[in-house]
């Protein structure tokens, strides 16, 4: 489970979700493997943030086409170059001054997912659309624990209780 200093949900920024948030063994393929070697060459920094999550779409397109046969491709490029305009749009406000960094982390919070929060159905609709939740739930079944121990409780599980 994610510690709460972790949680994606505390997000202060685009950026900050993207870049030290979310899947971070991606992020730090990316970044060695794409952007990194963009900026050396002296890209922009907007351009090559959009240009990695534009390698991420396109990995994303590969392994749901082969995944899902009912998959139609371009739909996650869609979201992961939104996700990649959002990102350029604030590395640009950032350079420009934008008080943004001011703002309490609370607010920060809120504007990061009022701001990406209304792209997700692009993403999470891939999933349920074609069986990528249906696949998990089988797989379930299929992995075993460590000593094989029934599993917890969802209260406990989800750390409610």
């Amino acid at each position: 489970m994610c510690r709460p200093k972790d949680s994606r949900l505390r997000s202060t920024s685009p950026l900050d979700l993207w870049g030290r948030r979310w899947n971070l063994h991606v992020h730090a393929i990316l970044k060695i493997g794409f952007y990194k070697p963009l900026v050396k060459f002296r890209v922009p920094k907007a351009i090559a943030s959009v240009a990695t999550f534009v390698a991420s779409a396109l990995y994303h397109e590969i392994v749901f086409a082969v995944a899902f046969p009912s998959y139609a491709v371009g739909r996650s490029t869609l979201f992961f170059a939104l996700q990649g305009v959002i990102c350029a749009g604030q590395l640009g406000l950032d350079a420009a001054g934008a008080p943004f960094k001011d703002l309490p982390a609370p607010l920060k919070t809120l504007g990061t997912l009022c701001l990406l929060g209304p792209t997700a159905y692009l993403f999470v609709d891939i999933w349920r659309d074609d069986g990528m939740f249906e696949s998990m739930g089988a797989l379930t079944w299929v992995m075993k624990c460590e000593a094989e121990a029934p599993p917890p409780p969802p209260s406990k599980f989800l750390g409610l209780f």
